[in-house]
């Protein structure tokens, strides 16, 4: 048998836990690049300079070793998305030979809380 206390509190411990998964958190995925970070890239760097100033690509397909995809996205509480994309290609010789950026600009920074 239920105490008179616990058939009170039952009904605001069912509307608190129904409400806790209301929220929605923010999302953010793939190369955490910042604007300042993806503009160090030019024509002409060596792989290996690409690689330490931005770090391992999001995607290095192995059948195209020549083009490496930094991608970001970030999905809001409200749902909102914004994705950013990077994308190099290299020449023979192992430096950038091509350059291609789409989709949002890449975020000025990036915080604790989310950007």
């Amino acid at each position: 048998m239920v105490s008179q206390a616990l058939r009170l509190a039952l009904p605001f411990l069912l509307l608190a836990v129904l409400a806790a998964g209301c929220a929605r958190p923010e999302i953010e995925q793939g190369n955490y690049l910042t604007r300042s970070q993806a503009a160090k890239v030019s024509k002409g760097m060596e792989r290996s300079a690409v690689g330490a100033a931005l770090g391992d690509p999001l995607l290095a397909h192995p059948f195209h070793p020549d083009r490496w995809d930094y991608i970001y996205t970030h999905i809001g509480e409200d749902g909102s998305q914004t994705r950013s994309r990077l994308t190099l290609y290299f020449n023979d010789s192992g430096s950038v030979s091509r350059i291609v950026r789409g989709g949002e600009p890449f975020p000025e920074g990036y915080s604790a809380e989310g950007s």
